[in-house]
């Protein structure tokens, strides 16, 4: 049966945090916005950082594995893939706000 598999469990669970993500994200943003409150740009890395290696170990639980190198992974190429939608958006000239 497809839908016992370790590897369908773990596609769910995938999908499941991604979307997590995109909410967290989004809320906080949104939160900030309607509130008034626009913190500074590191604190809302570390905001979204920190919820990203949480979503990383919750994961790594989830499918049996380390929760702390669960943690570091996420978090290490999250924290990369930030820099290079950094990047290319300063290669493009494009800003926040």
């Amino acid at each position: 049966d497809v839908g016992s598999s370790g590897a369908s469990r773990q596609v769910l669970v995938a999908v499941l945090l991604f979307a997590t993500g995109v909410v967290v994200g989004s809320g906080a943003v949104g939160g900030a916005i309607v509130g008034g409150m626009i913190p500074s740009l590191p604190r809302w890395l570390a905001v979204l950082w920190s919820a990203t290696a949480l979503l990383g170990a919750i994961g790594a639980r989830t499918g049996g594995a380390d929760m702390l190198k669960g943690a570091a992974r996420v978090a290490f190429w999250g924290a990369l893939a930030m820099a290079a939608t950094a990047g290319i958006g300063k290669l493009f000239g494009a800003t926040i706000g």
